[in-house]
C-alpha cells in the first residue's frame, strides 16, 4: 500500500484530493463510508 496525504477538498466538495509520493493527484470520492469515518468519534 502507498502513502498517501491529504491535499484539499475538490472544487466541488464532493471528493478529498489526495497526493501520492511521486504528487499524483488522487480523488477519494466522499461517499457514506468515507463520511462516516471521518465523523467517527475517536476510540470507538
Amino acid at each position: 500500500m502507498r502513502p498517501v496525504r491529504f491535499v484539499a477538498l475538490s472544487e466541488d466538495g464532493q471528493a478529498l484530493v489526495l497526493a501520492d509520493e511521486v504528487g499524483r493527484l488522487l480523488a477519494l470520492p466522499i461517499d457514506e463510508r468515507v463520511s462516516t469515518a471521518l465523523h467517527a468519534e475517536p476510540g470507538a
